[in-house]
């Protein structure tokens, strides 16, 4: 019985891991195109954007990758187990699916907010 609730928990946390490092990865986006439009001359600031982009994508390959290696389907999962999702409504007030990027870009307070 043991090894049954361990397997479930690993699947349940995995689950989670990929669709939070896969909402992180694809959001990053956004906020790397609309960066670009404020600050196209600051590579530095845009390569370690793309730096942290590049390792929540390596996270999210790794954690579907030991699904793959289980013969497993992760869990279907939404945002009531995204700490991303949560972490974005309570600092702008909105969905990330429902962010204006552009908009915080444009104002400087919420520019660093985001940056934070």
């Amino acid at each position: 019985m043991i090894p049954w609730f361990r397997r479930r928990y690993l699947e349940l946390l995995g689950s989670i891991y990929i669709y939070n490092e896969h909402r992180g990865y694809t959001a990053i986006d956004r906020g790397i195109e609309a960066i670009r439009r404020r600050a196209p001359d600051d590579t530095g600031f845009l390569a370690a954007i793309e730096k942290h982009r590049a390792d929540e994508r390596k996270h999210y390959v790794m954690f579907r990758r030991w699904f793959q290696l289980q013969g497993l389907m992760p869990f279907a999962v939404d945002r009531t187990c995204g700490h991303i999702d949560r972490f974005v409504e309570i600092m702008f007030r909105s969905s990330i699916d429902g962010l204006d990027t552009d908009a915080l870009v444009a104002r400087d307070e919420l520019f660093e907010r985001l940056c934070r």
